[in-house]
C-alpha cells in the first residue's frame, strides 16, 4: 500500500510541475541571452545498432527543456521518496529520464520492474523507434539539492547495459552507455 501511495503522489505532482517546469525559452529580456546551461546529459553509446557520442543540453537559446521534481512519501513533505530528472526536446524525442533515491551515493538500476523498482529507472529516448532502457546500470549521484518539490541541483554519472527497443517492443540488442548528467536551477 505504501508503494501505491508513493506512486500516486509522484504521478499527481508531475502534471503540476510540468506546467511550472524550467524551460529554455523563459527569457523575456531584450539583452542577448547567455548560453548558460540549465541541465545536460552527455553520453556515449556502443552496441550492435548505435555507436556514437550524444549531448542533450538545455540552454537559454535552444529547444531543450528541464524538469527536476521531488516526490514525497506523504503530504507532510517531510520524507522524500524519490527524485525525477529529465532533459528533453519532447517527451518522445531526445529525452534523458532518470528516477532515483533522493540521496547522494552509488545506486544499481536493474532491469525496470514497476512493482519492485518504483524509485529506480533510467531511460534514453531518441524517438518512438529508438528507446534505451537501463537493464544493468550503476548511477552515482555526487551532488543533490532540492527545495520542496523542486530539484535545484544534481550532478552524477552512469554506466552500464541498456536494452534497445523499437516502437513494437522488439529487443534490438544490448548497448553499453556511459555518461554524465547535471542540473543547476538558480
Amino acid at each position: 500500500m505504501k508503494t501505491i501511495k508513493t506512486t500516486l503522489y509522484l504521478l499527481l505532482l508531475l502534471p503540476t510541475l510540468l506546467l511550472s517546469a524550467c524551460s529554455s525559452d523563459d527569457n523575456n529580456n531584450d539583452e542577448d541571452p547567455q548560453d548558460e546551461t540549465t541541465s545536460y546529459a552527455i553520453f556515449t553509446i556502443s552496441g550492435p545498432v548505435t555507436n556514437n557520442n550524444f549531448e542533450f543540453r538545455d540552454t537559454q537559446n535552444n529547444d531543450f527543456n528541464t524538469i527536476g521534481v521531488v516526490g514525497y512519501v506523504d503530504e507532510s513533505l517531510q520524507t522524500p521518496a524519490g527524485v525525477a530528472f529529465t532533459v528533453y526536446k519532447t517527451m518522445s524525442e531526445s529525452n534523458f529520464y532518470l528516477t532515483i533515491n533522493p540521496t547522494t551515493g552509488t545506486f544499481h538500476v536493474p532491469e525496470y520492474d514497476e512493482v519492485i523498482d518504483i524509485n529506480f529507472d533510467l531511460i534514453i529516448i531518441f524517438s518512438h523507434n529508438e528507446v534505451y532502457t537501463a537493464s544493468d546500470v550503476n548511477v552515482t549521484i555526487t551532488q543533490m539539492e532540492y527545495q520542496a518539490f523542486h530539484l535545484t541541483k544534481l550532478k552524477g554519472t552512469f554506466s552500464g547495459t541498456f536494452r534497445l527497443e523499437d516502437s513494437s517492443g522488439q529487443n534490438l540488442g544490448d548497448h553499453n552507455i556511459t555518461g554524465e548528467f547535471g542540473l543547476m536551477i538558480q
